[in-house]
């Protein structure tokens, strides 16, 4: 991973054990524009290694986060949920 983001952000573990980031929307680096940077940081907290993750933008708006071991690979709409988890 690059160096930790200068994005603000807050990040959580839901009781379904998803990763959910928050973007404090308070810096000119959003979470969404840093994101790479953002996973390491969470990462180096908690490891990401097969964990979902999402995260709510400056706007309000839940997204899946896809990575593979914290480099991230791309966003995809919605938060996870039994319907779009890898496991179906």
């Amino acid at each position: 991973m690059g160096q930790f983001s200068n994005a603000k952000f807050d990040f959580e573990t839901l009781p379904n054990g998803v990763i959910h980031i928050y973007d404090r929307g308070i810096d000119e680096i959003s979470v969404t524009n840093d994101m790479e940077n953002v996973l390491g940081q969470v990462n180096f907290q908690k490891n990401l290694s097969g964990r979902l993750v999402q995260y709510t933008d400056s706007e309000g708006r839940v997204d899946r986060i896809i990575h593979e071991n914290a480099k991230f690979q791309g966003f995809a709409p919605g938060p996870w949920n039994a319907a779009n988890s890898p496991e179906n």
